[in-house]
């Protein structure tokens, strides 16, 4: 049987053609626009059969069998209408993580694209065919890829839910359909069927290690684990020529060296990266390439801000090492061993790594700009590394104001998350930040006019 008689032979039989195909007539509703009942009427028509296929197609996969049911209690139109949305979505979550959302990328949109690529969860459950299937399957473990990606990186899960648990119960699922498959192609006498796959191995891997990653918080138990997955995916990426996903596996390998306290090492991988970054994007520009050019763009913004972090932990470092200076000023309430002191009075190595960091983050704003849009969460971690920088050189106007910029990005994901945890934890610390850099900024200008009467009055006493 079709697919979709396999689905409906549970359901009450709607009325069939001879060819198996619903005979069910598109009813358009006012609801809708006219390009939309037009739209909707072209996808009727296909037929059920024909509508699946279209869903294969686009890597949506199957609708469950009750959704069939309820879209059949509906008008045709609202069905078509619902299943264009998934589709829509699905595309969508590409186009966010790609930067091609439009100018905004709202929370709505984010949250709109998880929920729609969650359909596939749940698919590992496959048939022996469809299993064989290649062009299937690959298109669900890339969507699988895909919706753990949109977790991991942008935290689409619901609150009480942790990014990294959903983010690898995505990336588990497409891991063992993989698996599954594999096995199928061992059995039935293919010597070497993971050749056809190391790209998906290759980013389930990269996937699976950064979820982890990101999440770690100072626990190195995974680190063994995070090491093999990403030096794997570096190794299959490299035998692919696969240069700008090289490049990601090697910023990766920073990220895990720099959470060892590895510093060095991580600089290594993280210059290596950019290297290949910037020729590739050079290539790009030189053949007329401007999405290439884009998506270069949004890749090197992560080598700025990679370096950018890790240069503000060298100056961290550095200023440790040094013996304490003097205060010449009070405690301005963010802590640190030099936290009132005057940016003139701190050791010249912490003064020089800070300028180097500072520049590396403003590369980073402007590069995430140019690749993604300035209301990116994204340009939000650049303007807050920038406000990082800031404070340390003692600047805290500047501070306040990247600081600001960067809630605003924030506070505007945040409106329309629907529930959704997105960045909501960031949101609360820079606002927390905030609070307490303008607060020490209104203490230092109370002190400031303070000063400025005492002197005033000693002046006017000594004329008296």
């Amino acid at each position: 049987a079709c697919p979709p008689a396999r689905l409906l032979a549970r359901l009450p039989a709607p009325a069939c053609s001879s060819a198996g195909h619903l005979t069910l007539s598109p009813r358009p509703s006012a609801a809708h626009s006219p390009a939309e009942q037009d739209a909707c009427r072209g996808v009727c028509d296909e037929g059920i059969e024909q509508k699946m296929q279209i869903f294969e197609r686009t890597g949506v996969g199957l609708v469950q069998s009750s959704e069939l049911h309820d879209a059949f209690q509906s008008s045709v139109l609202d069905e078509a209408h619902r299943m264009a949305q998934r589709i829509h979505a699905a595309k969508l979550a590409a186009q966010i993580l790609k930067g091609q959302s439009g100018h905004h990328a709202s929370g709505e949109d984010f949250v709109g694209a998880s929920e729609s690529m969650g359909l596939l969860e749940g698919l590992a459950d496959l048939t022996d065919e469809e299993l064989r299937n290649p062009t299937v399957l690959r298109a669900k473990v890339q969507k699988l890829v895909l919706l753990g990606e949109m977790r991991w990186r942008y935290r689409t899960v619901n609150a009480g839910e942790h990014p990294k648990t959903e983010a690898i119960r995505a990336l588990d699922e497409a891991d063992v359909l993989l698996s599954r498959h594999l096995r199928i192609r061992v059995e039935a006498g293919d010597e070497s069927p993971h050749e056809a796959w190391a790209a998906e191995r290759a980013d389930i891997n990269m996937g699976q290690a950064l979820a982890r990653l990101l999440f770690s918080k100072g626990d190195r138990s995974d680190d063994p684990l995070i090491e093999r997955l990403l030096t794997e995916a570096l190794v299959l990426r490299e035998k692919l020529g696969l240069d700008p996903k090289v490049a990601d596996a090697l910023s990766a390998l920073g990220a895990l060296e720099q959470e060892q306290a590895k510093l060095l090492v991580a600089e290594e991988h993280y210059l290596r990266a950019l290297h290949l970054r910037r020729q590739l994007r050079r290539e790009e520009e030189a053949q007329g390439r401007a999405e290439g050019a884009r998506d270069l763009d949004r890749a090197l913004g992560q080598s700025f801000m990679s370096l950018g972090n890790l240069v503000l932990e060298m100056a961290e470092l550095a200023r440790s090492d040094q013996p304490e200076q003097p205060e010449t000023g009070g405690n301005n309430g963010e802590g640190g061993a030099h936290a009132g002191a005057h940016p003139d009075a701190r050791p010249p190595v912490a003064r020089d790594h800070l300028e180097i960091a500072l520049g590396w983050m403003r590369e980073a704003r402007d590069a995430y700009v140019k690749g993604f849009s300035p209301s990116h969460p994204k340009v939000a971690w650049a303007l807050e590394g920038m406000s990082n920088v800031f404070r340390l050189q003692g600047d805290e106007s500047a501070a306040a104001k990247s600081l600001g910029q960067a809630i605003r990005i924030r506070e505007a994901l945040q409106a329309t998350a629907k529930g959704r945890l997105l960045f909501a934890d960031a949101l609360r610390r820079d606002q927390c930040e905030l609070a307490a850099l303008l607060h020490s900024i209104a203490a230092k200008r109370l002190e400031h006019q303070r000063m400025w009467r005492k002197g005033a009055l000693v002046a006017s006493s000594w004329k008296g």
